[in-house]
C-alpha cells in the first residue's frame, strides 16, 4: 500500500507508520520549509534512516505537485484549520485517496442558542434536501500568519469548520464516513481539555465500489430528486376553482368555455380559502389551512407557490388545464403569456417551454418542437423530463375532461 500525508509538519507522523507498518510507498507534503528542514536535523540528530519522500507544497497546489497520482491512504492531520476552505480543500485531498482519506482538524462546535435562526436565513431549499435531513454546518474565520510554528505558510484569513462540515466534505466526494471522534475528549482528561481549550475532530472516509454504501450518493443523487421535483411540479395539478379565483384577480382571461358546474363550485367555502391561503401561504393560518386540508404533495407545493410571479405561474397552470383538456390553442396561448413576458419568472419560463414543446409535438409542428426545445435548454440545461414523457401524460389524463358547451374559443 501507498501513503499520502498532507501538511505532514516534520513527518513525525510518517516515521511512526513506517516503523510499524511495511508501505510501499510513503510521501509527504508540507507547505512550510522550516518544517521539513527540522524533520531532516531530527532525524540525523537520532540517527533515523527512512526512504519517505518529502515535498515542499501545500493543498491548493498538490494537483501541480501529484498531477494524477493516488495513494491507498490520504492523512491529512492538524492542517485543515489552515486553509481558507475546508470543502476546497477536502475535494483536493479526496481526489489523490484511492482508498482510504483521514482527516484530523480544531473544529468548532454547532451553535446551539442561533441555530433555529441561521438554518431560517441558510434557505435550505434545494433538491438536494428533497426526503432528505436539512444538513447544514458553519464555520469559524480568523487571520493567521506564517509566525508561530504549525501556523498558515502565508499571511491570510484560514477556517475552522464544524465536525459536520467535514464530513459532509468528504460525503459529497463520494466517500463513506467510517468514524467520526474526538481526540481531545478520547486521549485527554478533562483538566487537560480546559487548559487546553481547543475542539478537535478525527474523521475517516472509505472509498466503496458498492455505490449503494457510499455517501456520495447524498450528492449524485440530486438528479433524480430533481426529476422528482419536475414531476411534481409539471405533471401536479390544482384545483380549476383556484385558478378562477385568481385570473378574476390577476385580470387574465379565464377559459371561453368556462363550464356552469366550475363557477358554481368555485364559489364553495373550501375554494375561496384554498385561493386565501395560496395568496398569503406564509401567514400561520394559512401553513396550518394548507396542512390541515392534507393535500397531495404536488398540489401543496404548487399552491405554496403561486403567490411568487403569480401572473406567470397562473398562466403556466392554465396552459397545463387546457392541454390536459385537449385544448391545445388555448394551451398555447397561456403559455405564450409567459414565453413573451419581460423579465419573467425563470421556473414558470423553462416549464413554459417544456409544455409549448409537448404540444407541438402532438400537433406534429417540428419545427415550433425543436425551437421550445432549444429555449428549454438554454433556461435549464439541467432539465429532467423529455417531451415524450410529457406527451404521455398529456395523452393520459385527457380520460378525465371536463363537459364543455359549444363556446370552445381560444384564451387570450
Amino acid at each position: 500500500m501507498s501513503l499520502l500525508d498532507v501538511g505532514c509538519y516534520d513527518g513525525w507522523v510518517l516515521v511512526q507508520v513506517q516503523s510499524r507498518l511495511n508501505l510501499r510507498k510513503m510521501v509527504g507534503i508540507e507547505p512550510r520549509r522550516k518544517n521539513i528542514e527540522k524533520g531532516i536535523a531530527a532525524r540525523q540528530a537520532y540517527g533515523v534512516s527512512t526512504n519517505i519522500e518529502f515535498i515542499q507544497g501545500e493543498i491548493e497546489t498538490i494537483d501541480a505537485v501529484l498531477l494524477e497520482e493516488q495513494f491507498d491512504i490520504v492523512l491529512c492531520l492538524g492542517t485543515l484549520h489552515h486553509v481558507e476552505s475546508t470543502p476546497r480543500a477536502i475535494r483536493k485531498l479526496a481526489a489523490h485517496a484511492k482508498r482510504m482519506l483521514v482527516v484530523d482538524t480544531m473544529v468548532v462546535d454547532e451553535p446551539k442558542k442561533d441555530a433555529r435562526d441561521i438554518k431560517r436565513l441558510l434557505n435550505l431549499q434545494d433538491v438536494a434536501y428533497l426526503d432528505a435531513p436539512q444538513d447544514w454546518a458553519i464555520a469559524a474565520f480568523k487571520y493567521e500568519t506564517p509566525y508561530f510554528d504549525g501556523s498558515t505558510a502565508g499571511d491570510s484569513v484560514v477556517n475552522v469548520p464544524q465536525a459536520k462540515l467535514v464530513q459532509m466534505s468528504i460525503e459529497a466526494c463520494g466517500l463513506k464516513v467510517l468514524e467520526v471522534n474526538r481526540p481531545d475528549e478520547v486521549a485527554y482528561p478533562a483538566e487537560f481539555q480546559k487548559i487546553q481549550g481547543v475542539r478537535e475532530a478525527l474523521i475517516v472516509g472509505l472509498r466503496t465500489s458498492d455505490p449503494s454504501e457510499s455517501s456520495g450518493t447524498k450528492t449524485e443523487s440530486w438528479r433524480s430528486k430533481a426529476r422528482l421535483h419536475e414531476e411534481q411540479f409539471c405533471w401536479g395539478e390544482v384545483p380549476i376553482q383556484v385558478l378562477r379565483y385568481w385570473s378574476l384577480a390577476l385580470g387574465i382571461q379565464f377559459f371561453d368555455w368556462e363550464e356552469p358546474a366550475v363557477i358554481a363550485e368555485a364559489s364553495a367555502i373550501p375554494y375561496r380559502l384554498l385561493y386565501r391561503a395560496s395568496n398569503s401561504p406564509t401567514r400561520w393560518w394559512a401553513r396550518k389551512y394548507l396542512h390541515w386540508r392534507n393535500l397531495p404533495a404536488p398540489e401543496f407545493a404548487i399552491l405554496a407557490n403561486l403567490s411568487r410571479s403569480p401572473f406567470e405561474k397562473v398562466c403556466l397552470e392554465l396552459g397545463k388545464h387546457a392541454l390536459v383538456y385537449g385544448e391545445l390553442a388555448a394551451a398555447k396561448s397561456f403559455l405564450k403569456q409567459v414565453t413573451s413576458r419581460q423579465q419573467c419568472d425563470w421556473r414558470a419560463f423553462y416549464r413554459s417551454c417544456y409544455f409549448l414543446s409537448i404540444i407541438a409535438k402532438l400537433e406534429g409542428d417540428e419545427v415550433s418542437q425543436g425551437h421550445y426545445g432549444r429555449l428549454l435548454h438554454v433556461a435549464n440545461p439541467e432539465f429532467p423530463l423529455t417531451v415524450d414523457e410529457g406527451s404521455k401524460w398529456a395523452i393520459k389524463s385527457r380520460s378525465r375532461p371536463l363537459k364543455r358547451g359549444t363556446n370552445r374559443g381560444e384564451a387570450t
